[in-house]
């Protein structure tokens, strides 16, 4: 039987992480960092593992893998490659989440997230080095997600609230992560920090919204 968890508790957590995980950045205090950076992700995770919804493993156990690579990326070791991995398999989880949402080939917003995958690789490849086929892996993989989000709006088997947080989150999701991969191989900056974890952590809000979103049932016109 599934236990539902309230989240006032699990809200309180997490922005209290989040304020501490800014305040040492600001302090430069690496420790208070890397234990905070995960917990407001794994309160999420939490939180859609009780709720209701064919999918919500899916999205709890994406964002169960996301708050492992929060950990793995910002442990004082180099564990770059493994972070990504972990990401990569959150990403995937989450493409299952949407395909079982719809199925809708999408071919247009298949073609914009192509577009748009193709110009971040391009502009990042001449700063990879080594690490170019796990980038474009990766890139691959996240753009199938963001497609995969798109292809929900409209779609008369996806509740439309779903539909559009699952498409936002997986947009700013994509923008977060160029913003990583511009700190990690163009150039550095405190601002770019902040702004990048801003916008990550009300990604992965939104994605787990669609979930609570997604289970509310659709009241048709001729039930009115």
């Amino acid at each position: 039987m599934r236990c539902r968890v309230s989240s006032r508790p699990l809200t309180i957590v997490g922005l209290a992480a989040v304020a501490v995980y800014f305040a040492a950045m600001l302090l430069e205090v690496p420790v208070l960092q890397w234990l905070t950076k995960p917990i407001p992700v794994l309160a999420l995770a939490l939180w859609v593992g009780s709720q209701a919804g064919s999918d919500r493993k899916w999205i709890a156990a994406g964002l169960g893998f996301s708050a492992l690579g929060d950990l793995l990326l910002s442990l004082p070791l180099n564990a770059f490659l493994f972070g990504l991995l972990a990401f990569l398999v959150a990403h995937l989880l989450y493409l299952c989440a949407f395909v079982r949402r719809t199925r809708a080939p999408a071919l247009g917003w298949a073609a914009a997230v192509a577009t748009f995958g193709t110009v971040v690789f391009v502009t990042l490849q001449p700063y990879l080095g080594e690490l170019r086929g796990a980038v474009l892996a990766y890139v691959i993989v996240i753009c199938s997600m963001m497609w995969r989000a798109l292809a929900q709006l409209g779609r008369e088997e996806v509740a439309a609230l779903a539909a559009r947080w699952s498409a936002l989150g997986a947009v700013i999701f994509a923008i977060s992560d160029v913003l990583v991969a511009r700190n990690r191989f163009v150039a550095a900056s405190m601002t770019t920090q902040v702004a990048l974890m801003i916008l990550y952590w009300s990604a992965q809000w939104m994605l787990a919204a669609s979930v609570s979103a997604a289970s509310r049932p659709t009241l048709r016109p001729d039930r009115q």
